[in-house]
C-alpha cells in the first residue's frame, strides 16, 4: 500500500532566524581552524556559517586583530557586519571594516 507522498513529502525545513547554512566539510574545517586561531567562541562560529561562502572566506582571509585587542569577539562581529554589509551594497564607500584596536 503505497502511502508515500511523493513531493508533498518533502517539505521545505522551516525557516529559522539562526539557521546554519549547509556547507562542505572543508569550510566547516577552515571555520573551525579559525575559530581556535582567534579563540571565538560558539556564537561567533554559528553566526559566520550563516553567511555565503564568499563572506566566509573573505572573513576568514581579512579578520587579523592586532596583538593587544581587548576583545576579539566584538572586533570579529564588526567585520563580520561590514563584510556582510559590503557584500549586500550597503558600504560607505572608504570603510571596509577595522582590522585591528582596542
Amino acid at each position: 500500500d503505497g502511502k508515500g507522498k511523493g513531493k508533498a513529502g518533502k517539505a521545505a525545513a522551516p525557516q529559522q532566524s539562526q539557521e546554519v547554512l549547509e556547507h562542505d566539510q572543508s569550510i566547516q574545517d577552515d571555520v573551525a581552524q579559525f575559530a581556535l586561531t582567534w579563540e571565538l567562541d560558539e556564537e561567533c562560529v554559528e553566526e559566520l556559517l550563516q553567511q555565503s561562502e564568499q563572506v566566509i572566506r573573505d572573513v576568514i582571509a581579512g579578520f587579523a586583530p592586532r596583538e593587544g585587542t581587548n576583545s576579539v569577539r566584538s572586533l570579529f562581529f564588526g567585520y563580520l557586519h561590514s563584510v556582510v554589509k559590503n557584500y549586500k551594497g550597503g558600504g560607505s564607500g572608504g570603510k571596509k571594516g577595522g582590522k585591528g584596536g582596542k
